[in-house]
């Protein structure tokens, strides 16, 4: 699916694993997201840089998290990221969604610079953490994926064994249930540009970088606007304080207009 976006076949895959794995569906939209992390990112430092993927030659790991608060900031400043965002993946999400969907308030950045140990992400899942389990997370690697600078992900067969696994390793920890399923762990070997969309219910996370290159990537969240609404801490991570309605159907807007004391 690399070679060119197919969305029938993205969302079978979807349907069959839980995720798929496709190119951005409009590239001159990605294009833009990658020039506008570049320039973020040479704002900060004050002078031009070589490649995004050479970041580390540039700022410390005690720096890392600053230079990607500044990225992130600046991204969720433009008023027409969420358009674009949803630009990448329109005919998939819209073929799972439906026209009425809602978006994640704000946009996440990763940055994992080569044998940075504070950039690990554990195994985990975004629903034990209070996600809905009706979204998706629409993954955009911003530099190549690969090797040990990708992202991990179990598909829904070995998810749910991990699942049944987790009561077990209360305290052995997350990190030992990883390395005793890491035969099951699916690496996101992809280039620049390419999506990742997957459920919020597949275990997934990330390792230290002993690659020589830094790996930038987007993530943010999408579900259907009719979706139940499900949070652990109740008005958190719900429509208003976590999401945000994206595009209204024109029924849905009729339905919303409607007001019964003063329609007739």
């Amino acid at each position: 699916m690399i070679a060119g976006y197919a969305m029938e076949d993205a969302v079978h895959a979807f349907a069959e694993k839980r995720y798929a794995i496709f190119p951005a569906q409009d590239p001159s939209v990605f294009a833009q997201f990658q020039s506008a992390i570049r320039q973020s990112a040479e704002a900060y430092l004050g002078r031009p840089i070589d490649a995004l993927d050479v970041l580390h030659h540039y700022v410390t790991p005690a720096e890392i998290n600053k230079i990607r608060l500044k990225i992130y900031n600046d991204l969720n400043k433009r008023k027409d990221w969420k358009i674009a965002y949803y630009a990448l993946a329109t005919d998939t999400l819209k073929s799972l969604f439906g026209p009425d969907v809602s978006i994640q308030i704000k946009l996440n950045l990763s940055i994992q610079i080569p044998e940075d140990e504070s950039s690990m992400l554990l195994l985990h899942t975004d629903t034990l953490s209070g996600q809905s389990p009706f979204e998706c997370v629409l993954w955009t690697a911003v530099t190549d994926a690969f090797d040990s600078n990708a992202m991990y992900i179990f598909d829904e067969k070995s998810s749910k064994k991990l699942y049944q696994q987790l009561p077990s390793y209360q305290h052995k920890g997350m990190q030992q249930l990883f390395e005793d399923n890491r035969d099951n762990a699916q690496f996101i070997n992809v280039p620049a540009g390419a999506c990742v969309l997957f459920s919020s219910t597949l275990f997934h996370g990330n390792r230290v970088n002993c690659t020589d290159k830094t790996r930038i990537s987007l993530n943010c969240r999408f579900k259907s606007l009719f979706s139940p609404e499900y949070a652990a801490i109740p008005h958190e991570r719900v429509t208003g304080t976590f999401y945000e309605p994206l595009f209204l159907s024109p029924v849905t807007k009729i339905g919303l207009e409607y007001d019964d004391a003063i329609a007739f």
